[in-house]
């Protein structure tokens, strides 16, 4: 929450000087930087999170496996089916998580170029880098979207 608090008002702001520039003087590239940074914070603070799911998720499907082999001593084991149906549950959560990794890298170096001060006028990366990164990201969104949606 507390990057978007910072990248809402900065986009409007640039956004404004872009479309009645008359109206609102300001430093466009300088306020989409600052408002690109925000937005940098957010990728990667999502980013860490993701690894800390990732990581949390692979310790309950060990502490699952292992109830397969050991049942727990002072509750009934639970049954086979049981078993794979939470596997399979964590495993997909796995999977979405890693998928989203992946499109967290695929932002990273397009709001790395939008957070260069001079990124119009000196870019960064070249606009085909960007644009293909932008691409990437959508397909596997989307990809991301549809095994949401499968068992």
């Amino acid at each position: 929450l507390g990057p978007w608090l910072f990248y809402y008002p900065l986009e409007h702001i640039a956004y404004g000087g872009f479309v009645v520039p008359k109206l609102i003087r300001v430093d466009t590239e300088k306020y989409t930087a600052y408002s690109c940074r925000a937005w940098l914070i957010f990728v990667l603070s999502d980013l860490a999170s993701t690894f800390f799911k990732l990581k949390e998720l692979r310790k309950r499907r060990d502490v699952l496996l292992k109830s397969r082999e050991l049942g727990d001593g002072d509750t009934a084991r639970p049954t086979e089916e049981e078993i794979q149906k939470k596997e399979h549950d964590i495993n997909k959560q796995i999977k979405l998580s890693r998928i989203h990794v992946a499109r967290c890298v695929f932002f990273v170096p397009q709001v790395v170029h939008w957070s260069y001060s001079k990124w119009a006028r000196d870019p960064l990366f070249s606009e085909n880098v960007v644009n293909g990164c932008a691409l990437t990201e959508a397909i596997i969104c989307f990809y991301q979207a549809l095994c949401s949606l499968r068992n």
